[in-house]
C-alpha cells in the first residue's frame, strides 16, 4: 500500500486568508504565492474567489481549483444505507444545479476526468452510503475513486463511514469495515468512539467555510493527519467531518467525510453538504431549488394494489382492490378521466373506465376489486391512463388508443400459488433490497443453491417476491423499547448488586446499562414486536418463524432494579441476595460457592437467579411468543438467537436455563446461534440442541450457524457441522451471512439445502426417541461453576463415543415417576444438588434404578444407593477428548450396566436415534478424532489442504453396527438402498459407509417398497378438485413407512409447471393430493410424474384437462365520487 500523507498546510492558509488574516496582499502577490506555495489566491474584493456547481469557466474570474462541475451519485438499481429515501436526497442536489449519475454513468465521468487531467474544480457527493465495487475495490488506494481524487477532484461521502458498505451490479450490499479508508485516506477510529462521541463541535475551519452547527460525531475518526476538521469533540482528540487531501498543487480537492444518516427532510445538513461539495474560498451561496419536471403535470397518481399496496404477488382465488392514488397540485380539485385495464396477454381480463376528481388532498379511488379466481400462475399487467379536463372514450384500447396530455401508468400483477411451509427450513441470513431485480437476482442465487431466505430487512419486496418464486422466508424480528415508560420512582436501568448502574463496554464502560426488569418495556418490546410481525403475515410466503436478537443475551442476568428486588420479595418472600463480591459486575463467577455437597432448596442465591430466568428472562419471552401466536393466526413461533458464542443456550451469566426461559416457559420455539470455529470440539453441535430440549421435548428446533470461514478447508469443517446439526434434531437451519461468505461455506450450505429440499418432508417428521440412560445438568451446578455449562461436553462426548444411549436431562423435567423412564441416571463432573434432587435420586436408586457417579461427582456428594466409578468420565478441557483409549474405559465400565441398542467398535461413530411413524431411524456420524481436532483448531484455517491430507473427501469408513433384529430392514435413506443384513444370536449386523466426517440417516423399514402406484380420473375439468393418491406397495400391501415424494407437473406443451409441482409425504405408505387447474391453463393431455426421495421409485400418470368453464372477460363503467 502506498503512503497516505494527507496535506494540510494548505488548508490551514486558505482558512486564515478566508477570515482575512492578511487584507493587504494584492492579487498578484497572491497568485505568486500559488504558483510557489500553492496557495488559494485572493480576489479583488480581498477575499477568495468562490465557487459553485455551475460557476462558469472565464478567464478573467477563473480560480485554479475552484469548483466548477459538481455530480451526485445515486442509481435506482443499487441499495442505500444510512440514507433514507436516496433519490429524494440526490433530488436535492440537482435541484441546486448538480448533475445525477448512476454507476455506469459516474465510472465514465470519474475516467474521463482522470484520462483528460481535469479533475481538479470537479466534485461529487455519494449520496447512498454505499460504494459500487466497480469504483471502490481492493486494492483500495489504487481504485478509481482513491486515483480520481489523486487527480484532484473532490469527494463528499454521505453517511457511516466512508466505503464501509459496498455492493456490485447484482448481489447483496457487502461489509468492506474500516480498510477502504484506512488505505485509501490514512483514516484511524477508536473502538471507544467507533459507535459516537459527545459534544460536537463546530471547528474554525467549518466556521471558515460557512457550515451550519447541525453535523454530529457519529463515527469519529482520531483527528490526526487529516487536511482539516469541520465538527470535533471539545478536546479535539476525534473529527467528525473532515477532510483528507492527496494533492497538494491542488489544496481545493480531497475526500471529505459527513457520517450523519441523512433523509430529504434534513436540510441543515445537506446544505452542509452543498457547502463541502463546492466551498471554493468564499462563502457559499446555496441557490432555490429549481422546479421539478414533474410539476408540469396538474397532478400526481400512482397505481396501487390494495389500501398499504405492498404486494404484487397474489394467490388464485384472492380479491385485489386496485386503486389510483391521485392528488391535484392546485389548490381546486381537478376532474379527469381514467381508464383501468388488466390483462392476460392479449385478453382482457377487467376495464373499468369512469370519472375521477382530483382533490388537494392525496386520495385513494378504489376502482375495481379484481378476482384472481381461476387464473394460473402467470403475470398479468394492469394499465391505467389519466387524462385531466376530458372524457375517455368508454372503448378505449391502452394498447391502441391516444388520448393527449394522459399519463398512463403500468404495473405487474403475479398470480402464484402459496409456497410450501412444510419440512425442515435450511436458510440464509438475506437482506432484500428495495430494487426488485437486485431482489430476484438474490432470490435466484439461493434457490441455486436450495436456500431460502431468512429476511433481516424491513421491506416487502423480498416477502412479496419469495411467493412468486416459490420460497418460504423466515426473518429475524426486534421489538423496539429502548424508551419505555416506567411508574415514579422505577426505571429500566439494569443495576448491579450494589445498586449502581451496570457499565456498557461497547460504549466506554458508560453507565448507561438496561435490562427488560421493568415489565412495562417488556410488554412495549412484545407490542412492538407484533406490529412487525402483522407485516410479514400479510405475505403468503411467511412461515410464520421468527428469531429475535441476540444482544438479549446483554440485557438479561444479575440486575437489581427494583423492579426485581420487590418481585422477587412477592414470589419468595425474602430479600435478594447481595453478595459482596459483585459489587456492579455481571459476572456470577464472582461469586464464591458454598462447599461441595448437598445444599437447600431455598438457597437465596439460587432462588434469586432462577427468579432472573424465569420472571424476567423468561417473562420476556412468553410476551414475545403471544405476540406471536396473537398476530400469525395462532400458528407462528419465535425463538431467540441466545448470545454467548461458545455457551450459546446454557449460561446463567445472562439468565439462560432451557427449562426456565423456552417452552411453555418462554420461547415458543428452541434456538439459538452457535459459531463454533473450533472453540470446541464438533460435537458440541449435538450438545447443545440436546440441551437446549431439555424440559421442552418435542418442540420445533432451530439453529444458527455462521457462514465466514475462510480458506478451502472450510467447506470439510462446514460439512461435518452440518451433519452433526442434523443428527442433533435440528429442524432449522439459519446460516448467519458476515457478507463474507466463504466458498466452503456455500459448498456445504448447498449440500444441507439440497437434503432439506430432497428429504425435508421425512427430516421434519423424526422425533429423537427416548433414550435409556439421563445424563444430569442441575441447575445449581451451572450456578456455582459457570464453566460447567461446556465443561458437561465432555462427558456426554465420552458417553456418545462409548456408545451409551445418553441425552442431557435436567432435575427439573423428571419426578419420582418420570424419571423411571430411564435405565440409568448418571451424575458427571458435578458438585453440587439441591436436597430435593439428592433425595429424587437416592430414592430412585434404591427402587431398583441405576444411579451412576462418577469419580468428582461421588468425592462431593454422598446419595445412597449410587454406584460410584473409579474414573471420571470426560477429560477436563477440549484437549482431553476424543481420546480412544479413555472412551474405551468408559465403554468397559458403563457397558455392562446398561446395554446400548446400537453398538458399533469405532470410538470415532456417534449414534442418535429417532422414531417417525412408528418406523425407527438412526443418524451413524463419523467424528474427528482428537488429535485431528486440536490440529485443525491449530492450523487456524489457514492450510487450505489440511482436510485433504488428512482424508476427507477420499477416505470411507466401513461403520460395523450391531442392533438387536427386529426383522426391519436397514435402508440407507440418502444413497436410497437397503443394506446387506447378517443375523446372529438375536442381532442384526450391517455395514454403513461413512465418508470421512460425514453423516447417514438409516431407517429400519418393516419392507422395502417394489412400485410406485398412482391413482388419479382420466378426465378432469378445470376449476374442480381432482384427486392423485400415491401408494407405496410392497410385497403385504402399503408400505407401513413415511416416504418423502417429488410430483412433477407437465403441460401439454411439454412445459414444466411451477405451480402444480410439490412435494408430499406418503405416511404409512400412501398420500393423497388435491389439484385444481385454472380456467385458464392450456387444454390437453397434461402428464404426472411422482418420485420417491428414499427408494427412487418412480410411476407416470396422464389426464385430459377439458375446458368447461367459460372465459372470464367483465367490462362495466360506474362513476365514482
Amino acid at each position: 500500500m502506498r503512503s497516505r500523507i494527507p496535506f494540510i498546510v494548505a488548508f490551514l492558509l486558505c482558512a486564515e486568508t478566508a477570515m482575512g488574516a492578511d487584507p493587504v496582499r494584492t492579487w498578484e502577490e497572491s497568485l505568486a504565492d500559488w504558483t510557489l506555495d500553492a496557495r488559494v489566491p485572493f480576489g479583488a474584493d480581498g477575499f477568495v474567489l468562490g465557487g459553485g456547481a455551475s460557476l462558469a469557466r472565464t478567464p478573467e474570474i477563473r480560480v485554479q481549483g475552484a469548483i466548477e462541475e459538481s455530480v451526485v451519485f445515486q442509481d435506482p438499481d443499487y441499495d442505500s444505507h444510512w440514507v433514507e429515501d436516496s433519490a429524494g436526497v440526490a433530488r436535492w442536489f440537482v435541484r441546486r444545479g448538480f448533475v445525477q449519475k448512476n454507476v455506469v454513468e459516474l465510472h465514465a465521468w470519474l475516467e474521463e476526468k482522470i484520462t483528460n487531467s481535469d479533475a481538479i474544480g470537479t466534485s461529487v457527493v455519494f449520496a447512498m452510503g454505499v460504494a459500487p465495487t466497480s469504483i471502490v475495490h481492493a486494492p483500495y488506494d489504487d481504485c478509481l475513486l482513491s486515483r480520481y481524487v489523486e487527480s484532484g477532484g473532490r469527494v463528499v461521502w454521505l453517511s457511516n463511514v466512508p466505503m464501509y458498505v459496498a455492493q456490485g451490479e447484482m448481489g447483496p450490499k457487502i461489509i468492506l469495515g474500516s480498510e477502504p479508508q484506512r488505505q485509501m485516506l490514512g483514516l484511524s477510529t477508536d473502538p471507544q468512539t467507533f459507535y459516537g462521541a459527545e459534544g460536537p463541535t463546530l471547528t474554525q475551519m467549518g466556521q471558515s467555510w460557512g457550515l451550519e452547527p447541525v453535523n454530529s460525531l457519529t463515527r469519529p475518526v482520531k483527528n490526526i493527519g487529516l487536511s482539516a476538521c469541520f465538527f470535533s469533540d471539545p478536546a479535539g482528540e476525534y473529527c467528525g467531518v473532515g477532510l483528507v487531501n492527496l494533492r497538494p498543487d491542488a489544496p481545493l480537492s480531497g475526500f471529505i467525510f459527513m457520517p450523519d444518516p441523512l433523509d430529504p427532510s434534513k436540510e441543515a445538513l445537506l446544505r452542509n453538504a452543498y457547502r463541502l461539495a463546492t466551498w471554493s474560498g468564499s462563502p457559499v451561496t446555496i441557490p432555490p431549488p429549481s422546479a421539478l419536471e414533474a410539476e408540469a403535470l396538474p397532478f400526481t397518481a400512482s397505481l396501487r394494489f390494495g389500501e398499504d399496496d405492498t404486494r404484487s404477488t397474489f394467490a388464485r382465488g384472492d380479491t385485489v382492490p386496485i386503486y389510483l392514488r391521485i392528488q391535484s397540485r392546485g389548490r381546486s380539485p381537478l376532474d379527469t378521466s381514467a381508464a383501468l385495464t388488466v390483462t392476460d396477454g392479449s385478453k382482457t381480463l377487467t376495464k373499468w373506465v369512469g370519472p375521477v376528481r382530483a382533490l388537494p388532498l392525496e386520495t385513494d379511488v378504489l376502482l375495481d376489486e379484481l378476482d384472481l379466481g381461476g387464473l394460473r400462475r402467470g403475470v398479468y399487467e394492469a394499465t391505467i391512463t389519466i387524462a385531466p379536463g376530458i372524457s375517455i372514450d368508454p372503448d378505449f384500447n391502452a394498447t391502441t388508443s391516444f388520448v393527449p396530455d394522459a399519463v398512463t401508468l403500468t404495473r405487474d400483477l403475479r398470480v402464484a400459488p402459496i409456497p410450501d411451509h412444510e419440512g425442515t427450513h435450511v436458510a440464509l441470513w438475506a437482506s432484500a433490497s428495495p430494487s426488485p431485480t437486485r431482489t430476484a437476482h438474490l432470490l435466484d442465487w439461493l434457490a441455486d443453491h436450495h436456500l431460502e431466505p431468512h429476511f433481516t430487512d424491513d421491506d416487502a419486496v423480498g416477502r412479496d417476491l419469495a411467493m412468486w418464486h416459490g420460497m418460504s422466508f423466515s426473518v429475524r424480528r426486534l421489538g423496539e423499547s429502548a424508551n419505555a415508560p416506567a411508574p415514579p420512582g422505577y426505571d429500566s436501568w439494569r443495576r448491579g448488586a450494589n445498586g449502581e448502574i451496570m457499565q456498557v463496554a461497547a460504549l466506554g464502560n458508560e453507565r448507561v446499562a438496561k435490562g427488560y426488569a421493568n415489565p412495562f418495556r417488556r410488554q412495549m418490546e412484545a407490542d412492538d414486536f407484533g406490529r412487525r410481525i402483522a407485516f410479514d403475515n400479510q405475505f403468503p410466503a411467511f412461515r410464520r418463524r421468527a428469531m429475535t436478537s441476540d444482544d438479549y443475551s446483554q440485557w438479561f442476568g444479575i440486575d437489581y432494579n427494583r423492579f426485581v428486588t420487590e418481585g422477587f420479595h412477592d414470589r419468595f418472600g425474602i430479600e435478594a441476595p447481595r453478595p459482596a463480591t459483585l459489587g456492579d459486575s455481571s459476572d456470577i463467577g464472582k461469586v464464591v460457592p458454598p462447599l461441595p455437597g448437598i445444599i437447600p432448596d431455598d438457597d437465596p442465591w439460587i432462588l434469586l437467579n432462577r427468579y432472573w430466568c424465569e420472571d424476567i428472562h423468561g417473562d420476556t419471552a412468553r410476551r414475545l411468543s403471544q405476540a406471536m401466536h396473537d398476530n400469525t393466526d395462532g400458528l407462528g413461533m419465535v425463538g431467540q438467537i441466545s448470545g454467548g458464542m461458545q455457551i450459546p443456550v446454557m449460561q446463567l451469566q445472562s439468565a439462560q436455563y432451557p427449562p426456565y426461559f423456552m417452552g411453555d416457559k418462554g420461547y415458543s420455539l428452541i434456538s439459538f446461534y452457535y459459531y463454533n470455529r473450533l472453540w470446541q470440539p464438533p460435537l458440541a453441535h449435538v450438545w447443545w440442541l440436546e440441551v437446549a430440549r431439555m424440559g421442552n421435548r418435542g418442540r420445533e428446533q432451530w439453529i444458527m450457524p455462521d457462514s465466514g470461514y475462510e480458506g478451502e478447508n472450510a467447506s470439510a469443517i462446514y460439512d461435518h457441522f452440518g451433519w452433526l446439526m442434523l443428527a442433533g434434531g435440528a429442524k432449522g437451519i439459519q446460516y448467519f451471512n458476515y457478507d463474507s461468505m466463504s466458498p466452503g461455506g456455500i459448498q456445504a450450505m448447498a449440500t444441507f439445502g439440497g437434503i432439506s429440499k430432497e428429504y425435508g418432508r421425512l427430516l421434519a417428521e423424526l422425533l429423537p426417541a427416548p433414550k435409556k440412560v439421563a445424563l444430569l445438568v442441575p441447575f445449581e451446578q451451572l450456578l456455582y461453576k459457570p464453566t460447567s455449562s461446556y465443561e458437561l461436553l465432555y462427558p456426554f462426548m465420552d458417553l456418545l463415543q462409548a456408545k451409551v444411549d445418553v441425552e442431557p436431562v435436567s432435575p427439573d423435567e423428571l419426578d419420582a415417576t418420570s424419571i423411571q423412564r430411564y435405565e440409568a441416571v448418571i451424575v458427571a463432573q458435578t458438585s453440587w444438588l439441591t436436597q430435593s434432587t439428592a433425595t429424587l435420586l437416592s430414592d430412585y436408586a434404591q427402587t431398583g434404578g441405576k444411579l451412576i457417579l462418577d469419580e468428582p461427582s461421588g468425592q462431593a456428594l454422598a446419595i445412597a444407593g449410587a454406584t460410584q466409578l473409579p474414573m471420571r468420565i470426560g477429560g477436563a478441557s477440549i484437549y482431553e477428548t476424543g481420546n480412544a483409549t479413555q472412551i474405551a474405559q468408559v465403554k468397559t465400565m458403563l457397558g455392562s450396566i446398561v446395554q446400548p441398542p446400537v453398538n458399533c467398535d469405532d470410538p470415532n461413530v456417534t449414534f442418535r436415534r429417532f422414531d417417525a411413524a412408528g418406523v425407527p431411524y438412526l443418524y451413524v456420524n463419523h467424528n474427528m478424532t482428537g488429535a485431528e481436532y486440536l490440529a485443525y483448531r491449530q492450523s487456524n484455517f489457514q492450510d487450505d489442504r489440511l482436510a485433504e491430507k488428512m482424508g476427507y473427501g477420499s477416505d470411507v469408513v466401513a461403520a460395523r453396527i450391531v442392533r438387536p433384529n427386529d426383522m426391519r430392514v436397514p435402508f440407507d435413506v440418502f444413497a436410497r438402498k437397503a443394506l446387506p443384513v447378517e443375523l446372529h444370536r438375536g442381532m442384526m449386523q450391517f455395514v454403513v459407509p461413512l465418508p470421512k466426517w460425514q453423516g447417514r440417516l438409516l431407517a429400519f423399514l418393516p419392507e422395502v417398497p417394489r412400485r410406485l402406484q398412482l391413482a388419479m380420473p382420466p378426465k378432469v375439468a378445470a376449476g374442480a378438485p381432482i384427486p392423485l393418491t400415491a401408494r407405496l406397495v410392497g410385497r403385504r400391501g402399503n408400505v407401513d413407512a413415511p416416504f418423502p415424494l417429488h410430483v412433477t407437473v407437465t403441460d401439454p406443451n411439454g412445459q414444466r409447471s411451477e405451480e402444480y409441482g410439490r412435494r408430499l409425504l406418503a405416511r404409512s405408505g400412501v398420500v393423497t393430493s388435491h389439484f385444481e387447474f385454472a380456467d385458464n391453463d392450456v387444454a390437453g393431455r397434461w402428464t404426472i410424474a411422482v418420485r420417491d426421495a428414499l427408494t427412487g421409485l418412480e410411476a407416470t400418470t396422464t389426464f385430459e384437462l377439458v375446458k368447461d368453464v367459460p372465459g372470464r372477460i367483465r367490462e362495466w363503467r360506474r362513476p365514482l365520487n
